[in-house]
């Protein structure tokens, strides 16, 4: 059976702004991330969501719970589809992580390639790992058809790679970006379907 799902990055927060890398650490919205949600919520608002399945970390819940009341549909919450976990370099910046923790950053790399360099942060796989499986097992308890998912960059395009038509270069995910995927809970298949574009 197809779903669709909808993924959407959270609004921005001082970390963020900041360049911090969040981790898992539970950091809310700042203003210009709520009014990112808010805006959000209307570009979303033709799309049929049935259902929010939010990481449960705040600034995605804060960001669900705004495109939810706009489209007046519930939120499930799952620690599954949180940020990757930073460990030591949580709340640094690229800087910080070279000069605090000792380890460099080459120039061919960006933010992405970095993380999978440094022992203690959690890889790629294990991201892809639970966050795919809680949507199929979401799936399997509920029967949508039409899910946003309010997560993180990292599990964003963890996803992303799983479908074998993505096109081209991975892209920057920004606050409040969003994605059209179909995920076929048949044979566990997901495919692009394009980014929604912000108006």
């Amino acid at each position: 059976m197809q779903h669709q799902l909808i993924l959407f990055r959270h609004g921005q927060t001082d970390w963020n702004k900041a360049g911090r890398w969040q981790g898992q650490a539970d950091i809310p919205l700042n203003d210009l991330g709520r009014e990112q949600a808010r805006l959000l919520a209307g570009l979303l608002a033709d799309t049929h969501i049935e259902c929010i399945v939010s990481s449960d970390l705040l600034r995605a819940v804060e960001t669900a719970e705004a495109v939810a009341e706009r489209l007046q549909v519930s939120v499930f919450r799952t620690a599954h589809l949180r940020e990757f976990d930073a460990g030591k370099a949580e709340g640094l910046t690229v800087a910080e992580i070279e000069s605090k923790l000792g380890f460099k950053k080459q120039p061919e790399m960006d933010d992405d390639d970095f993380s999978q360099t440094l022992p203690f942060v959690e890889t790629v796989s294990a991201v892809r790992e639970r966050a795919s499986s809680a949507l199929f097992q979401f799936l399997g308890e509920h029967k949508y058809s039409q899910i946003g998912v309010a997560t993180h960059s990292a599990v964003i395009k963890t996803l992303l790679r799983c479908c074998a038509n993505y096109p081209g270069q991975m892209p920057e995910i920004g606050n409040c970006c969003a994605y059209r995927l179909t995920i076929n809970t048949a044979d566990n298949s997901l495919s692009f379907e394009g980014a929604i574009d912000r108006q």
